[in-house]
């Protein structure tokens, strides 16, 4: 019987899981994504979308900590 409900690892009649009594705490621990079709065609699984995100993550944070110390010195005025 179809319930129009996702297969989950294989499991087809999980209807309990989706709203049993372990679903809040399924829900609060579990941080799932859905990437666009057109952006998952460019990963081939989880491991490469965490290590795209890491690599972006890493640039950001440079680049904030370099705009910290760029914009920490204040403008000295010429005089002459």
């Amino acid at each position: 019987m179809a319930t129009g409900l996702p297969t989950v690892m294989g499991w087809v009649n999980h209807e309990g899981q989706w709203r049993g009594k372990y679903y809040e705490r399924i829900k609060a621990s579990s941080n799932v994504v859905v990437l666009d079709d057109e952006v998952a065609a460019y990963f081939p699984n989880s491991a490469a979308v965490n290590k795209a995100l890491h690599s972006i993550v890493d640039v950001a944070q440079k680049a904030s900590a370099q705009a910290r110390r760029t914009t920490g010195r204040g403008k000295q005025r010429r005089t002459g």
